[in-house]
């Protein structure tokens, strides 16, 4: 045991890629500008963002299919324009935080077009069908050459199957929280690069040694404690998805975790 009260990881042991959910929504309004700065700035490898279709058919950066939790006014993402969503403030229950809108995914990629981080787009299509989704991202994808940079990901696997008709090249990953066989079964029927599961799998060395075996990436979600990181790098997770990037990056910066049971985040 090192000082830390955890266990020395050898520098043999890969360290998984850090990738900030929601931006680093610890410290900024979850999915805005704001925190996907705070991710390029905490060092993180990548970032995970939600994209819902507006009412006029713009590509928006946001989690929940009605704004209230982020915002305190009802409305639904689907029946909005994108000017009706920009009167909103998704930042209203930070009262430290200015006034921030949801941003398009063109608006993030702008923004960290300069910086070499992955994009994980979760299609956010479980609950509203959003027809054209999927052709929507892949067009803007192609049009700013992102695509060796971007992986997507959704719980709803027939749009990854889509995904994937539509692009062959596109790097997919399936989303889930509880272990079935059959989601390895589904991600070789699909093409998937990656499982997505609840870290508490992504922690199960066993799991991520039969995902690797069939040469499919292990991406956890959502890791907010030094324990969750270093049981994840224990068992070989390829990425932890997590509020706290800064955190984690220092987590795993010497090979040890690096705070007595120290919680990164609440969660």
């Amino acid at each position: 045991m090192n000082d830390s009260g955890f266990s020395n990881i050898p520098r043999s042991v890969p360290k998984p890629r850090v990738w900030a959910h929601r931006g680093a929504s610890v410290s900024f309004p979850e999915n805005t500008l704001s925190a996907f700065q705070g991710a390029i700035d905490a060092g993180a490898d990548g970032v995970e963002l939600d994209v819902h279709l507006s009412s006029d058919g713009r590509l928006v950066v946001t989690h929940d299919e009605d704004t209230v939790r982020v915002t305190g006014k009802h409305g639904r993402i689907a029946a909005m324009t994108l000017a009706e969503l920009r009167a909103l403030n998704f930042a209203a229950f930070r009262p430290d935080a200015p006034f921030e809108t949801a941003p398009t995914l063109d608006e993030v990629f702008e923004l960290i077009a300069p910086s070499r981080l992955t994009i994980n787009i979760e299609l956010k299509n479980s609950i509203e069908a959003y027809p054209g989704m999927e052709e929507k991202i892949l067009a803007l994808v192609d049009e700013r050459s992102f695509s060796e940079r971007v992986l997507y990901s959704s719980f709803n696997h027939d749009s990854m199957a889509k995904m994937k008709r539509l692009d062959p090249r596109a790097k997919v990953g399936l989303l889930f929280q509880f272990f079935s066989w059959g989601v390895f079964r589904r991600a070789a029927e699909i093409g998937a690069a990656a499982l997505h599961p609840h870290w508490r799998l992504a922690r199960f060395g066993p799991f991520v040694g039969m995902a690797h075996r069939r040469g499919i990436a292990v991406h956890g979600w959502t890791v907010n404690s030094v324990s969750g990181f270093e049981a994840c790098r224990r068992a070989g997770a390829d990425a932890v998805i997590t509020n706290d990037p800064a955190a984690a990056v220092r987590a795993f910066s010497d090979g040890t975790a690096l705070w007595k049971g120290k919680q990164a985040s609440a969660g």
